[in-house]
């Protein structure tokens, strides 16, 4: 499904790009301390926007879980494919949102 949107691997791999810099990121700051100045305004900026799409969606997944009768993280983890498959809204949400807002440089 999500094949079909235009230039989709191309935008999944610079989500997953920008993920593995982000933790990265996080394992610099962790072992050798922490200064704003130390990472540019607009990588922050990317980071933060796919965060930020992140958790909002991570929080309906969860939220739907718990609706469909899960009781532990873990069950919700394991079924967490299942859930997102569910989503009849997943193409238009993630071309429609998530791309658009990147394409447009629409950032927070």
């Amino acid at each position: 499904m999500l094949n079909s949107i235009e230039n989709y691997s191309t935008w999944r791999d610079y989500f997953r790009t920008n993920l593995e810099k982000a933790r990265a990121r996080r394992h610099e700051i962790v072992h050798n301390g922490f200064r704003s100045l130390d990472i540019p305004e607009e990588e922050l900026r990317v980071y933060h926007n796919i965060g930020s799409f992140v958790l909002s969606r991570m929080s309906g997944y969860l939220q739907l879980g718990i609706l469909e009768g899960l009781t532990s993280l873990a069950d919700i983890w394991e079924m967490m494919p299942l859930l997102v498959c569910e989503n009849k809204n997943l193409k238009n949400d993630v071309d429609g949102t998530i791309i658009y807002t990147f394409k447009q440089g629409m950032f927070f």
